[in-house]
Order: structure tokens, then sequence, then C-alpha cells
């Protein structure tokens, strides 16, 4: 299955001990819908023509139709729902169609994310995680609690579009959380040894990638660095001399 990392860039000129820190982005990825399996089907899908495809799952089908997946997922610090999905009908501009997506976490606060009217093609559609359309259920603490996500329920709502439609779910994730933020950076000239410390999250796991220069992709020096808690060391040793790019990436 597809992973959205969350990272950080550090790069460093290592021969004047310079090191200069450029935060990203988060993300965590609900769903990519590689190979993806429903654990129950409801309205129009349960007589669907349904595609488990290994980039996208799709669903063939007419009138409402919703699935269920037990789906757990730790998206904490999360800001942005973000669903890509492609659409299309008999009607090519039908302003119809309505994908919908249902999230439930542990104690079973249940939030509904709704994109109606859409037109056929490719969409990436995106939601404030605090403002909802609906909530199902308030759960016994308030507010959906994204370390402890468990259920997804993915829906379509054709409103009064009758014909057959066919909607591929391609990625579903979590976006706008602080990387991993590199916080105390050491470098031994004589071993080629580089120490880094960073802000982690617990029970993460991270990767620290290298490459001796911008144009060159990022490849892995050390992989399954488990987080020791809200602060991570780990040592590399850099394979390229006194100069190069790190990067710290969550798994």
């Amino acid at each position: 299955m597809k992973q959205y990392a969350k990272w950080i860039s550090s790069v460093i000129t290592l021969a004047s001990s310079l090191v200069m820190v450029n935060p990203a982005s988060a993300d965590t990825t609900i769903n990519s819908f590689d190979d993806f399996t429903s654990g129950a089907l409801y309205g129009s899908w349960i007589s669907a023509t349904i595609d488990s495809g290994p980039t996208a799952y799709s669903i063939t089908a007419t009138n409402y139709g919703s699935n269920y997946k037990y789906n757990p997922v730790d998206g904490s610090g999360e800001k942005t729902i973000e669903l890509t999905v492609t659409l299309s009908s008999s009607a090519p501009q039908a302003g119809k169609l309505g994908p919908i997506v249902e999230l439930i976490d542990g104690d079973g606060t249940d939030y509904i994310f709704a994109w109606y009217g859409q037109n056929n093609g490719h969409h990436v559609l995106t939601k404030p995680l605090n403002q909802p359309n609906s909530i199902v259920a308030a759960g016994s603490v308030a507010g959906l609690n994204l370390a402890t996500l468990t259920h997804l329920h993915l829906q379509l709502d054709p409103s009064s579009y009758t014909s057959g439609y066919t909607i591929a779910w391609e990625n579903l994730r979590l976006t706008g959380a602080p990387g991993p933020l590199i916080t105390a950076p050491s470098y031994d000239p004589s071993t080629h040894e580089f120490m880094l410390t960073w802000k982690s999250s617990p029970g993460k796991t991270y990767t620290i990638q290298q490459t001796a220069d911008l144009s060159t992709a990022f490849a892995p020096l050390i992989t399954d660095i488990p987080s020791d808690g809200a602060s991570t060391t780990t040592t590399v040793i850099m394979p390229d001399g006194n100069s190069g790019f790190l990067r710290v990436q969550q798994q």
C-alpha cells in the first residue's frame, strides 16, 4: 500500500558546520485504496460492479450506496481531510454526484464530510477536519479524536441523477501537521558521523534519507528507527564526505 510520509529537510554544509532546518507539513494516509476491500456494502452498492484494482477502488452503480471498513489510523495533529476520486457518468457534466466520507473515532464520535454536486472528472477534494458537514454522533468526548480513528464509511449520493455512475476512490489522507523537527544536529568530521535529534511522536518509526545534491533523489541511510517518545536521536555516517543533504521521514 502506498504511504504518504511526514518529513522535514535539513540542508547541511558539513565543512563549515552550518545547518539550516526547513520544516515541512505532514500527512497521514487513511487509505490509498490499493487492492482495497470493503467490510460490508449497503444500498445500491450491494449489487454494484466493483473493481478492487492496484491503484483504485472503483464502484459502478445506480442510486445511493455506501460501505463499511474497519480502518484504524492515528492522524494526530492533522488539520485537513483530502479525498482524491475520479467520477464518471452517462451525463458528461451531471453536477449531481456527491462523494461522502464518514470517520468514526474510538469513543463513537461520527463526522461526515461531503462534497455534493460534483461533475465528471478527476477531483482532489478538501475540507477542514473541524468543519464536517454533519455530526452523526458526538461520542463520550466532544470532538473527533484523530489519534483513535477506527472506522471508515465511503458513500456516494447522486442526488436526483438516476442513471449509472462510476466512482474510483484513489486516495484519502489527512494533512497539515508539522513534520519531525530536527532540534540538535552534531557532526564529527573525523568519522563523518552525523548525530540527529528530532521531535518525534510516540509509537512511530522513522527513516533518515540522504543525497549528495538536490538534483539527485534522496535514498535511505537508516530505516525503521523506533521513536523514543517526544524526542528521538540516531547517528548516521555520511557516505559522500563532508557535504550533503539529510532529511528525517516518518514512515
